[in-house]
C-alpha cells in the first residue's frame, strides 16, 4: 500500500495499469526522462508483527520488463527505511525479508509511482509458501524409477482447520503433486498420469535450524514428530559442541499414513564472502570454506542426492526426492549446482550455472524455471560455496573448469 506525501499526481494510475501486467513484458512504463533521485520511498514495517525470525531487509526495483536491480544497502529491521536512488526506469520496489543467516523467508512485491514526489509504503509479510512455479525436476533415473526434484519450501496456508493444531501452514503435498502432473506431462505426453502416491516423498530440507526453526518444525509435524526430534537441531552451528549431528540422519514418519516419508535435516553455510573465504579462520581455526565444505558437509551432499536417486525405497514405491531451501533459489541453486557439476564432469562451472538458473534437467535443454520473470537467479554468496567444491574437486585442472576468482567476480548470479 503506497500513499503520497507530497506532490500529489494521478499519474501513478496510468503506472500501476502497466505493473500489475510486469510478467507480461509489453515494455511499457518505462520512464526515462524520471531521474533516479526524484523519487523517495519511506517503506514501512509492522515490527511487532513480523517473526522473531527476520533479521534485515533488502531492497530491490523491477523495470517494466521484470528485470531486478538492488539498492545499495542492507537494512537492519526497524520501524521505517528511507529509499532513495532508484533507476530511472523502476516501476515496482521488491521488499525482502532474510534471516541473520540470509535466507529469504518471503518478499513483497508493490508497484511505485512513476512522478517525482516522496511515498509512504506498507511492506507487507505473509510466511514463506510453496510456489509451483519453482519446482523443476533436476534428474531421473530409469533403474529405480527414482526422481530427483528441486523447489521451494513445501508449505501451503492451511484451511478449515486442517493439518497440524496451531500451525497456520500445512505439508503442500496437492500441490507437489499438481505441479509434477504437469512437469512429467511435458516430458512425455504419452505417458500414464503421475500419481504421488506411487511415490515416498523425502524432503532434504537445506535451510537452518535458528532463523528458519518455525518452518522446520513445521515440516518435522509432516512426519508426525517435531523439530526437537532432529539431532543438533536447536544448536548453531549444529556441528558445535553437538557431536550427535549427522547431515545423512533419514527422519521416518511415525506411521504409513503421513504424506511425507521422510526429512534429511542439511543445513547450508551461509558464507560472508563471495566466494567464501579460504584464508581467514571464521570459527575456532577454520575459514569459511572449511566451515562450509567440510563442517557443514556441503561436499558430500551431492553425492548424497545421487545415492537417494540410484536406491531403491525399503518399500514398494519409488521415490520422490524434493531438496529446497526457503524460496528455492540461493541454497537449492548452490546443491543444484554442484549436483550437475559431479553428473557432467566435461561441464564448466559458468555453463552449469545458466542450467541452474534456468532449471533444466540433466539430459534436456528444456528451462522448466522462468528465469526471465521470476528470481530464481542464485545468491553470489551460496553460488561461491558451489565455486569452492568446484575448485577443490578438481585440483589441478580448477581454474580450467571452475575458472579464477576473478572468473567468479562475473558470473550469472544475484549480488
Amino acid at each position: 500500500m503506497i500513499r503520497k506525501v507530497f506532490n500529489p499526481s494521478m499519474g501513478w494510475v496510468l503506472f500501476l495499469i502497466c505493473a500489475l501486467i510486469l510478467p507480461v513484458s509489453i515494455g511499457c512504463g518505462r520512464n526515462d526522462n524520471v531521474a533516479s533521485t526524484d523519487r523517495v520511498v519511506i517503506v514501512q514495517h509492522d515490527t511487532e508483527e513480523l517473526p522473531d525470525s527476520v533479521n534485515h531487509v533488502r531492497y530491490a526495483t523491477l523495470d517494466a520488463d521484470g528485470n531486478r536491480a538492488y539498492l545499495p544497502s542492507t537494512f537492519l529491521l526497524s520501524g521505517s527505511h528511507r529509499l532513495t536512488g532508484f533507476p530511472s526506469n523502476a516501476v515496482a520496489i521488491v521488499t525482502e525479508f532474510h534471516t541473520e543467516n540470509w535466507e529469504e523467508l518471503y518478499e513483497d512485491v508493490q508497484p511505485i509511482p512513476t512522478t517525482t514526489g516522496t511515498y509512504l509504503m506498507s511492506a507487507q509479510y505473509s510466511g514463506a509458501q510453496f510456489m509451483p512455479k519453482r519446482l523443476a525436476i533436476v534428474d531421473m533415473d530409469e533403474a529405480t524409477g527414482n526422481i530427483l526434484v528441486r523447489g521451494n519450501l513445501p508449505l501451503v496456508k492451511k484451511t478449515m482447520g486442517e493439518c497440524y493444531p496451531e500451525e497456520d501452514r500445512c505439508f503442500a503435498y496437492d500441490g507437489i503433486n499438481a505441479k509434477m502432473k504437469e512437469r512429467m506431462q511435458d516430458i512425455n505426453p504419452h505417458a500414464p498420469e503421475f500419481d504421488l502416491e506411487n511415490y515416498d516423498v523425502i524432503e532434504l530440507v537445506l535451510h537452518d535450524g535458528a532463523g528458519n526453526r518455525p518452518e522446520l518444525d513445521i515440516e518435522m509435524k509432516a512426519l508426525g514428530r517435531n523439530v526437537t526430534n532432529i539431532a543438533c537441531g536447536a544448536t548453531w552451528l549444529p556441528y558445535q559442541n553437538c557431536p550427535a549431528w549427522d547431515p545423512e540422519t533419514m527422519y521416518a514418519a511415525t506411521d504409513a499414513t503421513k504424506k511425507l516419508w521422510g526429512l534429511i535435516w542439511w543445513p547450508m553455510y551461509p558464507c560472508g564472502s563471495k566466494p567464501c573465504d579460504d584464508t581467514v579462520p571464521k570459527v575456532d581455526d577454520d575459514t569459511e570454506t572449511q566451515i562450509a565444505l567440510d563442517k557443514f558437509k556441503f561436499s558430500q551432499a551431492p553425492a548424497h542426492l545421487k545415492t537417494l536417486l540410484t536406491t531403491h525405497s525399503t518399500t514398494a514405491k519409488k521415490k520422490l526426492i524434493y531438496f529446497h531451501c526457503i524460496q528455492g533459489a540461493d541454497r537449492t541453486g548452490s546443491l543444484h549446482l554442484a549436483y550437475i557439476m559431479d553428473q557432467n564432469p566435461d561441464m564448466s562451472f559458468a555453463d552449469a550455472l545458466d542450467r541452474v538458473w534456468k532449471g533444466k534437467r540433466e539430459g534436456s535443454e528444456v528451462a522448466q524455471l522462468d528465469y526471465l520473470h521470476d528470481d530464481v537467479k542464485p545468491m553470489c554468496k551460496f553460488v561461491g560455496t558451489a565455486w569452492r567444491y568446484c575448485q577443490e574437486k578438481n585440483g589441478a585442472q580448477a581454474d580450467e573448469r571452475c575458472g579464477t576468482l576473478e572468473d567468479f567476480n562475473q558470473v550469472n548470479c544475484k549480488p
